[in-house]
């Protein structure tokens, strides 16, 4: 597998998704700063998410499998056997496509059931998923991502509100 980061992402530049446009009823996360840290706070029980900034995807895309590596942390101790469940979004606008931007949104299907196990609680840790809900992203496109808490999943057994730290996008050119 050959890693290509094309965009880095703190948790200080995305922004909760106030406008429910992953999914209708979801809230935005909340943001938290801890020791310096700034990390976006998924809660326990509701359905959160947080959106990226729009940027333009790099040159070096060169439109092979995209990935995302999401850094997280579980605020509590909780059994080894319980799963946080996370989506992402791709969101690829071209220059020139029709549609109001300041009004809609286009996202992609989500990339869903992203399973993250915890370790004890305030250690780091991450997860990767494979984009295959891309939005036929290619370079030069206006790109967002995001990514939420499915909690209302079955497979969501995790009693821990988890942070997201950062969301790496990169290419596997393998």
């Amino acid at each position: 597998m050959a890693h290509v980061t094309l965009l880095p992402f703190s948790a200080g530049e995305m922004v909760p998704d106030q406008n429910a446009v992953l999914v209708s009823g979801d809230v935005g996360c909340g943001k938290v700063i801890s020791y310096g840290r700034t990390v976006l706070a998924f809660d326990k029980t509701n359905e959160e998410a947080a959106i990226t900034p729009t940027v333009q995807m790099p040159g070096q895309y060169a439109g092979g499998t995209l990935m995302a590596t999401a850094t997280v942390i579980f605020e509590n101790d909780i059994i080894a056997t319980s799963d946080a469940i996370f989506d992402i979004g791709v969101e690829a606008i071209t220059p020139g496509d029709t549609g109001n931007v300041l009004i809609s949104d286009t996202f992609d299907t989500l990339n869903t059931g992203n399973k993250v196990s915890p370790p004890s609680a305030g250690y780091l840790t991450s997860f990767t998923d494979t984009l295959v809900n891309k939005d036929s992203v290619t370079v030069g496109d206006a790109v967002r991502f995001a990514i939420r808490r499915d909690t209302d999943l079955d497979s969501d057994t995790c009693n821990s509100d988890v942070y997201i730290v950062s969301l790496e996008i990169w290419e596997d050119t393998a």
